[in-house]
């Protein structure tokens, strides 16, 4: 991974060229000088630490994301999506909101959407509708925390201020206002690493591609007439996939180009040159500093400059251009949100469990919103041995010895300190991850068999082995390497080897080994229509009602697991695809057996119940063989 090495070097370079400029700007003698451009040196070198630190960070993880537009492809125009988006919207009121733990309990309200709307729109709450006719009013966002009424924002959550009092109004309504306007045009480009320098035009629009990197490219996008609107007027979204077509999450944006910096970096040695020959004043160099940012200003006017890091390795760019027209007034449409009271459903111990459901709110069946999830929008069940080999993907990290503070990683925990190497393996979507979290399936992960080798394809020893396993505190004592399990942080780890080059006899150059890895082959699924449900099993409209104490799941020989309640999932669909949930809770029976009873809310009308059981799981051995990288470029 080259990449990783030029831009840990690039960092250093950066922090030298730093300090070597301060101890120059020491030399000059005009103070006013002198304070001025250390102002402009420090400035500039914490910009470009920012556009570069950074970049490592894709070199932490591999993480999987879905397409920004994918819910425009679930319908068939972008008004359609936007009527589904409206109608999604609704207000569910409840008394189990940790962030209202106030004088009203835990009383309190949330908004709920099917999707991010992926256009431009705001979305203001004005007031809510009580049952008797009063109006509470909404907090805006701005006045988070400040209880200027009946009703207090905190974070995404609204709680009431004042318990609620036996017949009292209910909440019915909440006035919104949505303001959305659609894109006159959706432009798509795809570039790779072959088309660094190529400008390709689209739609009026000058698309560059300046770099292409392992995790990172820049664009820049300018309009190829001068008629053409304003370029303003286009959001770039800019996402990029792997060498399997997966879209891989964005790690972070600049909008400025970094020619700025270097620019200002090469004026600045000029300049700090000057005043330590005492042929600049302070007045000089203030002239030439702001001509430098006029002619910067001057040749980005009317370009759009981009740069997206993301977390892993990328094969393409994918880049779509919205190009909005301001005559187009766009989607204007006031709105009366419903409120779905769930406060008032007795508490368990306070009704029997057919009265509790017989209170539950009547959800209105709304326009389908399809569950975004990966694992129902991939056709990959699960990865077999083959596939293993294919799909895993491997990225290494090491860290420098010194400076550590400028590449460490954000998670900078005490076992991260203690090893300054590391190989970590990720996984991609499956439909197998909805039983269980993807860093579950390296549980075997203390079976893993590993050897380290040197440059010579000689077997290196860590030294701490034979050591007595009594005499060791594995809390606090350092070891050559450590297997770990993944990070629950890091979603699609499944396993990593942590090490301390140093420790062996030999610096290692090679890892290989066998990394066990859980698969569940050939999971079940059950399909049911909604007129022939199992007993224990009840649809009304788009609520499903699961009762265990009735409903009996398959028993499956080899499905135990002490770390799920749940050996099976439960899901919805029409004929398009898989629905989203509303709201789901799990209530249990207060007898002696504490049977649960699922309850779900979907988005749109269920055509059909299955029920997915996971099937066997096994441990299929996954093979390694790892050049390490061997270069510590801070040392």
């Amino acid at each position: 991974m080259m990449d990783q090495r030029v831009m840990q070097a690039h960092l250093a370079q950066i922090r030298a060229s730093y300090v070597a400029r301060t101890q120059l700007i020491r030399q000059i003698e005009d103070t006013e000088l002198a304070q001025m451009l250390w102002d402009y040196q420090r400035g500039n070198y914490l910009t470009r630490l920012r556009q570069w630190h950074p970049r490592l960070s894709g070199f932490r993880a591999f993480e999987y994301t879905q397409p920004r537009l994918l819910h425009l492809h679930d319908y068939s125009d972008m008004a359609e999506m936007t009527e589904a988006y409206l109608a999604s919207l609704n207000v569910v009121n409840s008394r189990d909101l940790t962030l209202c733990a106030n004088e009203a309990g835990k009383l309190g309200f949330v908004f709920n959407q099917g999707f991010e709307f992926p256009f431009r729109y705001r979305l203001a709450y004005r007031h809510m509708t009580l049952s008797n006719g009063d109006t509470w009013q909404i907090p805006a966002v701005a006045d988070e925390q400040k209880p200027s009424g009946p009703i207090v924002r905190q974070g995404d959550v609204y709680c009431y201020q004042q318990p609620a009092m036996a017949n009292a109004p209910q909440p019915v309504s909440v006035s919104a206002e949505f303001r959305g306007q659609l894109p006159d045009d959706v432009l798509k480009l795809t570039f790779t690493a072959a088309d660094i320098g190529k400008t390709v035009e689209k739609g009026g629009y000058l698309v560059t591609l300046q770099a292409f990197g392992q995790n990172y490219y820049t664009v820049v996008v300018s309009a190829a007439d001068d008629k053409r609107r304003n370029i303003d007027q286009v959001d770039l979204l800019a996402e990029a996939t792997d060498r399997h077509g997966e879209y891989i999450a964005d790690a972070l944006i600049e909008r400025r180009p970094s020619i700025r910096e270097q620019k200002l970096e090469v004026l600045l040695g000029d300049l700090i040159a000057r005043g330590i020959q005492g042929t600049l004043d302070k007045a000089t160099a203030e002239h030439e500093l702001q001509a430098l940012d006029n002619r910067m200003l001057a040749e980005e006017e009317g370009k759009l400059y981009l740069f997206r890091g993301f977390f892993g390795v990328i094969d393409k760019a994918e880049l779509t251009l919205l190009v909005y027209n301001d005559d187009n007034r766009g989607v204007v449409r006031e709105l009366a949100l419903p409120v779905y009271n769930f406060a008032n459903v007795p508490a368990a111990g306070d009704a029997t469990m057919d009265e509790r459901l017989q209170a539950l709110p009547e959800m209105a069946v709304t326009a389908p919103i399809y569950d975004d999830r990966a694992e129902l929008r991939t056709t990959l069940v699960e990865l077999d041995a083959a596939k293993l080999e294919e799909r895993i993907e491997t990225l290494q990290l090491l860290r420098a010895t010194t400076n550590a503070q400028m590449i460490a990683p954000a998670e900078n925990d005490a076992a991260e300190k203690q090893y300054p190497a590391e190989v970590s393996w990720f996984f991609p979507p499956v439909q197998s991850d909805l039983f269980f979290p993807r860093r579950m399936r390296s549980g075997l992960f203390v079976l893993t068999k590993l050897d380290f080798y040197d440059k010579d394809d000689k077997l290196v020893k860590d030294p701490t082995l034979g050591i007595d396993p009594k005499l060791i505190d594995y809390q606090n004592d350092i070891f050559g390497f450590e297997v770990r399990a993944g990070i629950a942080a890091l979603p699609f780890m499944v396993g990593r080897v942590q090490y301390r080059p140093e420790i062996f006899l030999r610096r290692p150059a090679r890892l290989k080994g066998v990394l066990p890895i859980a698969v569940l082959l050939n999971p079940l699924i059950d399909r049911f229509a909604p007129e022939a449900l199992p007993a224990g099993i009840t649809l009304v409209g788009n609520r499903l009602v699961v009762d265990y104490s009735v409903f009996e799941p398959r028993e499956m020989a080899d499905d135990i697991d002490e770390t799920v309640e749940r050996q099976h999932v439960v899901l919805v669909r029409d004929n398009h695809g898989y629905l989203a949930e509303i709201k789901q809770e799990t209530w249990y029976h207060q007898d002696a057996e504490h049977k649960a009873v699922d309850i779900y809310y979907f988005y749109g009308k269920p055509e059909t119940v299955e029920i997915w059981y996971r099937g066997k799981r096994e441990y299929v051995d996954y093979k390694f063989d790892i050049q390490l990288l061997n270069e510590d470029v801070e040392r």
